[in-house]
Formats: C-alpha cells, sequence, structure tokens
C-alpha cells in the first residue's frame, strides 16, 4: 500500500515537470502583432503634442526639443527608475515583519512512543499528540543588524546610481541643445538661401541664353561667352552645394524637436549680423567652470564612492549575522494545552567562506578604485582640452564671420554700383546677375559662419557643463510658457551654476575695484604731476639762481686763483733760486767729501800695501830661518845616528870580548841626558815636516 500510494506521488511529480518543461516554447511575434505594434508607436511618438501655430523661434526650438525629445524623456524614465531603487533600497533597511498561514491534514493520526533508556522498555506506547487536520499561524517580527548595514550601504550606492543618472541627463539636455542651436541656425541659412537662389536662377537662365545667342549671332566672341557662361555655372554649383549641406539641417531640427517628418514649419529669420554673447571669462576660470559643472567629471566622483561602499559591504558581510525575532503564533491542535503563545529569541550566525574570498574581492575592488581614479584623471584632461579647443574653435569662427561679412559689405557696395551702371546702359547684365550670384554666395557663407559660430557658442558652452534650460523642467508647461521660461532664463545667453556666478560676482568686483583703483592712480598721478610741474618750475629757479651764485663765485675763485697763482709763481721762483743755490753748495760739499775719500782710500791703501809687504817679509824670513833651523836639525841628527852607530858597534865589540858584563853596567843614550832637548821643543815651527807622499 505504502509502496502504491509513493509509486503515484512520483508519477504524479513527474508529469507536472513534464508539462511545465513543454509549455515553454519560442513563439516570434506574429505579422499582424508586428504591424499593429509599430502603428501604435508611430502615432505615440508624436501625439500629445502642441501643434505648430507659427515661425519656429529659436527658443520655441529648445522648449519643444526639452518637452518632446524622446532621449530626454528615456533619460528622464531612467531617472525615475533610479528613483525607485533608491526608495526599495530603503525599504530594505526597515525591518520584517511576516504573518503566516497554514492548514496542515493526514490520511491517519500521527502515533508516536516513548521510550526509557535505562531499562530499554516503552513507558508510554503508541500515544496521539496531534490531530490529523489543524490550522497554524504566527505574526513574526524580525530585525538582522547585518542586513540593515548591508542594505545601508546598498541604499548610498543606490543614491549614488541615482546622481549619476540625473548627471547623464544634465549631458543628454545639454547635447540636445547644442545639436538644437546649431541646426536652427544652419535651417534659417538654408532658407535664406533657397529663397534668393529660387529667385536668381530664372535671370541666370536668361542670362545665358542671351550669351548664346549672341555667340551664335556672331556679336561676342565664342571664348567670351563660354567663359562667362562657365563662371554662372560654376557660381550656380557652388551655391547648390552649400544648399545641399544645409537641407538637411531642417529635417535634424524637425527630429530634435520630435516633429513628424515631412512636417511643413517655418522659422523666424533671425539671424545675428553680429558675434553672439559670450562669457567673458579667463581660460583659467572657464577650466574651472567646466571642472565643477561637468557631468562627466561628477559621473567618476560618483563612481568613487559607489566602489568605496561596496569595499565597506565587503567587510560588513565578514560580520557574524545577529538576529532578533519576536512573534504572535496559535495552533488549534486540541491535543496542545496552549493553544496560543508568544516567542521571542535571537540567533548568531556567519558564512566563513567568505574570509576565504576576502582577498580577492578586495583586489577586485581595489582594482576597481585604482581605474576609477585613471579614468578621473583622463576625463579632466580631456574636459580641460576640449575648453580651451572650444575657446579656440570660437575665435576662429569669429574672425571668419567678421571676414565674411567685410567681404558681403564688399561684395553687395560693387553690386550696387554695377547695378547704377546697368540702369545707364554702361554695362549688360550679364555681368550684374554674375556678380549678384557671388553676392548670394557670399550671403550664404556669411550664413553657415553664423551657424559656425552659434555652434562654437553653444559648444563652449557645453565644454564648462553650463545648464541653459531649467534643472527641473516641469513637462506640464505649454510650449510658450517654458519659451518664455527658457528665454527669461537665457538673458546672458548662458545659465552659469552658483560657483560661476560667484566667480562672475567676484570678476565684476575685481573689474570695479580695478577700474576704482585706476581712477585713483589717475587722479594721483595728475595731482603728481602737478606738484611735480610746480616742483620742477621752483627747481627750475632755484637752479638758475644757485648757478648764477656758483657762476659768480667760480668768477671770484679764479681771480683769487689768478692772483694766488702769481705771488704763487713768485715765492716758487724765489724758491726755485734757493734750491739752486742749496744744490750748488751741495755739490761743492759732495766734491770735497768725495776727494776726502779718495785721500783717505788712497792712504788705506798704501797702508794695506805696506802691511802685506811687511808680512810677506815677515814669512820669508820665518821660512829661511826655519829652512836653516831645519837644515841644522838634520845634521845634528844625522851625527847623532852614526855616533849612536859608533857606539852599537863598539858595544858589539865589547859583549863579544867579554862574557859577561858587571851588575853595576849601564847603557845610557846620549839623548837620555836629562838636559838633552829637542830642537823643536823652544821653536815649534823648526819641527821637521812629514814627508809622507800624498795620496
Amino acid at each position: 500500500m505504502r509502496a502504491s500510494r509513493l509509486t503515484a506521488f512520483l508519477c504524479s511529480t513527474t508529469a507536472c515537470l513534464a508539462l511545465a518543461g513543454c509549455a515553454v516554447v519560442p513563439q516570434p511575434l506574429s505579422l499582424k502583432e508586428v504591424l499593429a505594434t509599430n502603428t501604435v508607436n508611430a502615432q505615440r511618438v508624436t501625439q500629445l503634442q502642441e501643434p505648430i501655430y507659427g515661425p519656429i523661434t529659436l527658443y520655441e526650438a529648445m522648449a519643444r526639443a526639452i518637452k518632446y525629445n524622446l532621449d530626454y524623456r528615456l533619460e528622464m524614465r531612467k531617472q525615475s527608475l533610479r528613483d525607485a531603487e533608491v526608495q526599495q533600497a530603503r525599504a530594505e533597511m526597515l525591518p520584517k515583519l511576516a504573518a503566516n498561514a497554514g492548514y496542515t491534514a493526514r490520511n491517519n493520526d500521527l502515533i508516536t512512543s516513548t521510550l526509557d533508556i535505562p531499562t530499554g522498555t516503552e513507558v508510554s506506547p503508541n500515544t496521539i499528540s496531534q490531530e490529523r487536520a489543524y490550522n497554524s499561524g504566527d505574526v513574526t517580527f524580525s530585525w538582522d543588524i547585518l542586513d540593515f548595514a548591508l542594505s545601508y550601504e546598498r541604499a548610498k550606492q543606490a543614491s549614488d546610481s541615482y546622481l549619476i543618472e540625473q548627471e547623464a541627463r544634465r549631458k543628454v539636455i545639454q547635447q540636445i541643445i547644442e545639436d538644437t542651436r546649431t541646426a536652427y541656425w544652419r535651417a534659417v541659412s538654408a532658407d535664406r538661401m533657397s529663397r534668393k537662389l529660387a529667385h536668381l536662377n530664372g535671370r541666370v537662365a536668361v542670362a545665358i541664353s542671351g550669351w548664346r545667342t549672341l555667340q551664335q549671332d556672331g556679336a561676342d566672341s565664342p571664348m567670351t561667352a563660354l567663359t562667362s557662361e562657365r563662371e554662372l555655372v560654376q557660381i550656380r554649383r557652388t551655391a547648390e552645394d552649400l544648399q545641399h549641406e544645409l537641407n538637411l539641417a531642417k529635417s535634424q531640427l524637425a527630429s530634435l524637436m520630435n516633429v513628424a517628418p515631412g512636417t511643413k514649419f517655418l522659422l523666424a529669420d533671425q539671424a545675428p549680423a553680429e558675434a553672439p554673447d559670450i562669457i567673458d571669462m579667463s581660460a583659467k576660470d572657464m577650466v574651472a567652470e567646466a571642472v565643477f559643472n561637468r557631468p562627466e567629471i561628477r559621473e567618476v566622483a560618483y563612481q568613487g564612492r559607489i566602489t568605496e561602499h561596496e569595499a565597506t559591504a565587503a567587510l560588513l558581510e565578514l560580520l557574524p549575522n545577529i538576529k532578533d525575532y519576536g512573534m504572535d503564533a496559535f495552533n488549534d491542535n486540541r491535543f496542545l494545552l496552549n493553544n496560543n503563545w508568544l516567542g521571542w529569541g535571537a540567533s548568531v550566525g556567519g558564512n566563513l567562506v567568505k574570509l576565504v574570498q576576502l582577498p580577492e574581492r578586495q583586489e577586485a575592488i581595489e582594482s576597481s578604485a585604482a581605474t576609477i581614479d585613471k579614468r578621473a584623471l583622463a576625463t579632466t584632461m580631456v574636459v580641460m582640452t576640449q575648453v580651451f579647443v572650444s575657446r579656440t574653435r570660437y575665435r576662429h569662427f569669429t574672425d571668419e564671420l567678421e571676414t565674411s561679412t567685410q567681404y558681403v559689405e564688399t561684395q553687395n557696395g560693387l553690386v550696387d554700383n554695377l547695378r547704377a551702371e546697368a540702369n545707364a546702359g554702361a554695362i549688360g547684365t550679364q555681368t550684374l546677375i554674375r556678380e549678384e550670384m557671388n553676392l548670394l554666395v557670399a550671403e550664404v557663407e556669411r550664413d553657415v559662419a553664423v551657424a559656425n559660430l552659434e555652434n562654437a557658442a553653444a559648444n563652449m558652452m557645453v565644454s564648462m557643463g553650463l545648464d541653459v534650460q531649467p534643472k527641473d523642467v516641469d513637462f506640464k508647461l505649454g510650449v510658450r510658457e517654458l519659451t518664455g521660461e527658457l528665454k527669461a532664463r537665457s538673458a546672458d545667453r548662458v545659465a552659469l551654476s552658483d560657483r560661476g556666478k560667484y566667480l562672475m560676482e567676484l570678476e565684476k568686483a575685481r573689474l570695479d575695484a580695478i577700474r576704482k583703483k585706476e581712477e585713483e592712480e589717475r587722479r594721483r598721478i595728475e595731482d603728481a604731476r602737478r606738484i611735480a610741474a610746480e616742483a620742477q618750475r621752483v627747481k627750475d629757479e632755484e637752479i638758475a639762481r644757485v648757478k648764477h651764485e656758483i657762476q659768480l663765485a667760480r668768477d671770484e675763485a679764479a681771480r683769487a686763483k689768478l692772483e694766488q697763482a702769481q705771488i704763487a709763481k713768485q715765492e716758487a721762483w724765489k724758491a726755485r733760486q734757493e734750491v739752486l743755490a742749496a744744490a750748488s753748495e751741495a755739490r761743492r760739499i759732495k766734491a770735497d767729501a768725495q776727494r776726502a775719500h779718495t785721500e783717505e782710500v788712497r792712504q788705506h791703501l798704501a797702508e794695506v800695501a805696506l802691511a802685506q809687504k811687511e808680512a810677506h817679509l815677515a814669512v820669508l824670513e820665518a821660512k829661511r830661518t826655519a829652512k836653516a833651523e831645519t837644515v841644522r836639525l838634520r845634521a845634528e841628527a844625522k851625527a847623532a845616528r852614526e855616533d849612536a852607530k859608533r857606539m852599537r858597534k863598539d858595544a858589539l865589540q865589547t859583549r863579544k870580548g867579554v862574557k859577561s858584563a858587571p851588575a853595576d853596567a849601564h847603557w845610557e843614550w846620549p839623548w837620555e841626558d836629562s838636559e838633552w832637548v829637542w830642537p823643536w821643543q823652544d821653536n815649534p815651527s823648526a819641527k821637521p815636516q812629514s814627508r809622507r807622499r800624498k795620496p
């Protein structure tokens, strides 16, 4: 029985799953559905729009673009979606209040038994504690702290996403306004050119026919006629090329205003003759305004905040999940003693696997933050470059418009003169038509320069991130009311931000201060010049008086100097005579001294010569005496040696003759006598010199 029930349950479950899987089959739209959908959408594109009552001005074109442009409406719906997501994220932070109710039934009783663990016997066998069918319900209030923290971070991320979408909406509307201004002025130029070109085409055809007639009749040379015809055809071709380029502008303007294609509408002919007004700001202030206002830079900043919140959320997910709850429950099971009760509790839990995933997630978040930082730098550089490029384009097209206007004025004067000559019969109509065509091309080129300059002005405002439209567009306003609001808002041609207005006020105050300072400086300079002129006059008079006194003093000094010079000259002559006398006396004294010195030197030299002579004689005498003494001493020494030889000889003979000498016998040398003295002891100079040969 139980097996059959299980088999039936499995079969029914399998059949349900098979039926659910086979029920989903791709079903493409039928031709009728596609046709119906596209037809409805084509009708809905331009429905509920105010009709065009008259010529459209620039501000009306802007108002229709803001009010009916589908791209802008799409951005508005995206912003509403982000706002709803923010509200939903805020609701996620609220606690949970859940109500549950149910009915439970079974085909037999729930019978249980109780087993005594120590004895292993059933204590209460076959007991019933639940009815076969019963109702239950509860109301539970719970609050998860971790979910609240994560929902708080997600709500801030949703808020930043909403702000990003708001900046994207600003970017779209700025682009729409820029495209509308460009398309409007080009469409105006196309309308003006079409009217003038239609007026001149007939005259050009008549002129070409006239030249051909003159050529056939031989009244004019073929080269002249063909050259003139070629010039006219070339001018008309240039004009048609410009018209073809400008004809698309009206269709683009209709698309921007969300006007159905093919709708006829007129444009107010209000092409400006002068350059459009633009903010008179320095490049530095314009870059500062752009960095402050541009939606792209703010979007990157909001993306950076979303990444920061994502890093915080990654850390919060690692915390334990703390959940508090309270409930009020009931159950109509008759076996329960208490069918209604209150319950409460708390639980803590966490996913430990996320600890392992944290490094990879943090690395991804850091990489995203670094990417956003580099993107911010790149975006800032692009914005700064766009500001300088827009300034350069505006200046270029300003010069181009001035040149085109000057050319039109010159060509217009030339055409006026040619018309007067043509009326007088001085020239032919062909020449007048050719110059009128040149005038038409010049006017078209001037209109194109105006359109380009308007585009450059709009591009400059977009590069600075300025909003021409109101911040919060009220779609309930009519086209006329919105046009008036745009016109009032664009009184200064631009809608500066609060920072830009503050900078403009500062610039105005600075210019006023500069003008005031220049006025004070001018008055101060004038006063200084007046005082300087008066001082110069007094100074000149004083200088003249001083110069006169100086001249008188110089004359007096010259006379005194001349007198002193004469006196000094006389005294100098006397002093010179005295000096000459003193010099003569000095020369005489010097001559006497020289003679006395010469006599003294002569006497000294004579004395020195006499002394040297006496010394020489003394030396000669000493040498002679020493030589004689030496000879004498040598002779005495020789005699002494001979005596000694003789005595030794006698002594030898005596020793041979006598065997032994007496004990008291004593031999004395002749010089052993105490009275013997060497000859040189009394005269050291008589000492014999050594005869050792010098090496």
